[in-house]
């Protein structure tokens, strides 16, 4: 046999090499067919090559290299097919020696990654969600920061963030017909124990932070439970030969947390079938048996009421090898219970919970802000201030009453406005032109006295004299232009009086 350095590369100097092929080529007028086709031929070049030799009119060139499919040249294409033929044979060899009866891996724990900065972290997260994109400014708020807002993010976090499931698993040893032998089992067979050492990991009850299923702490349930959890959700089993039954407090309680479970997974090494009324409950929805076979495979018995949805992988009758065994029947067992809960009114997942529960938070404590804002403070954050008081913003001046342009009133804002008392404004004479009174102050510089409050009648007849002596001192020409409902008249008492305000005059 024939083989490049390509193919050597591809398997690894460690493994045994199978047995490799290389490329073979009939004769350039032989027809290919399937009786003559081997795994070493490529069927394509060959019927090329044939109908170059026995149409040459169909070919543009004479070449005959340049009639094979290939983009990489003779030579490289060669390679290629001959690394793709090794592949199929190193293939073909690892599931011919493979074992198909050794048992599934333990299951366990992932390992825990460490932790960085938070906030680096939501920074990275609100990035790479793409969040900063103008179209989404609309879905992302600013939240005021208080004691109010602190208090409901706890209790936000305190809700389950992942969905929780709790199946029973019960063990049938070889004879057991009747519930009380059946729970009384307190261990199992060694394939029974490989099967629950793959369906999930073992946990401490005791110091178990995560979902207990229902489960105590003391010790009344058993020290230790299998569990199973991802991302977004969390599996507790209750295996019954982990459940104390020393007692017939013990076994009621047993029966208690496998009957309220809506999903059964029952290991039967029982030469007859495992009937459903052996444990009377109102639950189990969904009933999954494990039959071993002696050709080490295992039948799957599969029941469920006729209201539950259909769920998979697994079916009624299907037969399956030991090292997938553990897998198929918790994704099977997770699939039920999810479908079993679909059919309850008003369900909602935890990701809705907790959006409704986020959106009412938000609601209560948006922050009005701009776009610019919040890159702002997302990416450039202001350090805290001392004593954890925030800066209020600058209120706006008053406007000014008139007709000032904007430059104008802003450059009167900017001069600063010194009191008549200042030091340097005494004995000051302004320039006529500017408009200033004169200031001459006393040598005892007496301090000001406070303003007389002035009376709105006051006030009023000293707008009327002005008014009236302004119009006396028109022509008459303009007098006579002006209209009758501009005629001053001078008010005897305030717009606001109760004189006025019911008709009293």
């Amino acid at each position: 046999m024939v083989h490049g350095k390509s193919e050597e590369s591809l398997l690894g100097a460690a493994m045994v090499a199978p047995p490799r092929f290389t490329v073979r080529h009939r004769g350039r007028g032989t027809l290919p067919s399937w009786q003559d086709t081997e795994g070493d031929m490529d069927n394509l070049d060959d019927l090329l090559l044939y109908l170059a030799d026995t149409s040459p009119e169909c070919v543009a060139t004479t070449d005959a290299v340049s009639l094979l499919p290939s983009v990489l040249g003779q030579e490289r294409h060669v390679e290629a097919i001959n690394a793709l033929l090794n592949q199929r044979s190193a293939e073909l060899e690892a599931a011919r020696t493979a074992d198909t009866s050794a048992p599934a891996p333990a299951c366990r724990p992932p390992a825990p990654q460490p932790a960085g900065s938070p906030f680096q972290h939501g920074r990275l997260l609100f990035s790479q969600l793409g969040l900063t994109g103008w179209s989404r400014r609309p879905h992302i708020h600013l939240l005021r920061k208080s004691e109010r807002l602190l208090r409901e993010l706890r209790n936000v976090d305190n809700q389950k963030c992942r969905e929780t499931h709790k199946i029973a698993v019960i063990y049938v040893a070889l004879g057991q017909e009747d519930k009380r032998s059946i729970l009384a089992n307190s261990a199992g067979s060694q394939m029974f124990e490989e099967f629950i050492a793959g369906l999930a990991w073992e946990v401490e009850l005791e110091t178990h932070t995560g979902f207990m299923g229902g489960l105590q702490r003391n010790g009344a349930t058993g020290d230790t439970a299998p569990y199973y959890a991802t991302s977004f959700t969390e599996c507790l089993f209750h295996v019954s030969t982990r459940m104390p039954s020393h007692s017939e407090e013990a076994i009621l309680q047993k029966t208690r947390h496998l009957g309220n479970d809506e999903v059964h997974v029952v290991w039967s090494e029982h030469k007859r079938d495992y009937r459903r009324g052996i444990i009377p409950t109102e639950f189990c929805d969904v009933l999954i048996v494990i039959y071993p076979l002696e050709s080490g495979l295992f039948r799957i018995q599969l029941d469920r009421k006729p209201e539950v949805p259909f769920f998979g992988p697994l079916f009624n009758g299907a037969i399956v090898g030991r090292k997938i065994l553990p897998g198929l029947v918790r994704a099977t067992a997770l699939n039920a219970s999810r479908a079993k809960r679909s059919m309850l009114p008003y369900y909602l997942n935890f990701f809705e919970e907790r959006s409704q529960a986020l959106e009412t938070l938000i609601s209560n404590h948006r922050e009005s802000s701009t776009f610019e804002e919040l890159v702002g403070s997302v990416y450039s954050p202001a350090p805290p201030v001392p004593g954890g008081i925030a800066p209020r913003p600058a209120q706006e001046p008053v406007s000014r009453v008139g007709s000032e342009p904007p430059l104008t009133s802003a450059l009167v804002d900017a001069t600063p406005q010194r009191s008549p008392w200042h030091p340097e404004t005494r004995n000051h004479r302004a320039d006529p032109d500017s408009g200033m009174a004169e200031i001459e102050l006393g040598k005892a510089d007496p301090s000001p006295k406070t303003l007389k409050r002035l009376s709105f009648k006051t006030t009023v007849r000293k707008a009327s004299s002005s008014i009236q002596e302004t119009i006396q001192g028109l022509p008459t020409a303009a007098r006579s232009h002006l209209p009758v409902s501009r005629t001053f008249q001078t008010p005897t008492t305030p717009p606001d009086s109760p004189a006025q305000r019911f008709g009293r005059k």
